[in-house]
């Protein structure tokens, strides 16, 4: 069973945003905003994203063999 089940993808999103979502953008986008985050919002998330997501999505949210990843078109667009 995946870690990401359930209500956890809810939870994977959340730690993501907080820990600076805005980085997942494309940056070659032009229709890309800037989100603005407190330095301690952005501690949390990428605290979290570390213990809870990066193990199945990377550190670098590029994904891997049981999650995908949390950056570019693709994740945007979902």
């Amino acid at each position: 069973m995946s870690r990401c089940s359930g209500s956890l993808p809810r939870f994977c999103l959340t730690a993501l945003l907080l820990s600076g979502g805005a980085l997942c953008a494309d940056p070659t986008a032009s229709d890309t905003t800037a989100i603005r985050y407190t330095e301690a919002q952005a501690a949390a998330g990428r605290l979290i994203y570390q213990a809870q997501c990066a193990n199945c999505h990377g550190l670098a949210l590029r994904g891997g063999e049981s999650a995908p990843a949390l950056l570019g078109r693709t994740f945007l667009d979902a």
